[in-house]
């Protein structure tokens, strides 16, 4: 059963993660959780626990139950706001709550948007890699599904996702007109 989300006044159609890249939401292997279903009534605490991407849309990430208008942080237990709006405001000091969690994430999968063709810094990967946490870069979709795998293999991952297309500045202003 497919059911299409609408965000900002059904201006942009919300995609599954599944759709997006190719890549089920749920990891596969059935050890994920659907929306609404029988792998819910069978997932551990822990699994219940885990935020997993369930879909996006140009603005808007389905996250669980929650739909985040904005770039998003995921750890292995929760989620953040994330201020960034665009691949510029990926930097060390945007991304400074990682190096300080405890446990530390093995892996920090960035999402820079709906494409990726641009580097990210040699220093901020240098930087992290200081830190013992490696980098990843890729497109925010693959970037969640990736996440959204090893993170329902119980892996200690991160991710931090830009919007697919960046947030104009006027964007939350128009909301309700």
């Amino acid at each position: 059963m497919s059911r299409s989300l609408l965000c900002n006044n059904s201006r942009n159609a919300f995609r599954k993660l599944s759709d997006a890249s190719g890549v089920s939401s749920s990891g596969g292997g059935g050890g994920g959780r659907s929306a609404r279903g029988l792998n819910d009534i069978l997932a551990s605490p822990a699994d219940q626990l885990r935020p997993n991407i369930l879909g996006m849309g140009d603005y808007a990430f389905q996250i669980n139950d929650v739909l985040v208008r904005q770039s998003v942080i995921l750890l292995p237990d929760h989620f953040l706001m994330w201020n960034a709006k665009c691949f510029e405001d990926i930097t060390i000091k945007s991304l400074s709550l990682f190096p300080i969690l405890y446990p530390t994430v093995e892996v920090l999968f960035i999402g820079t948007g709906e494409t990726y063709n641009q580097q990210l810094p040699k220093e901020l990967i240098s930087h992290f890699r200081k830190k013992g946490i490696v980098i990843e870069a890729s497109s925010t979709s693959n970037a969640a599904a990736t996440f959204n795998m090893l993170s329902s293999e119980g892996r200690r991952v991160a991710c931090a996702l830009l919007t697919l297309q960046p947030v104009p500045d006027d964007y939350y202003l128009n909301e309700f007109d």
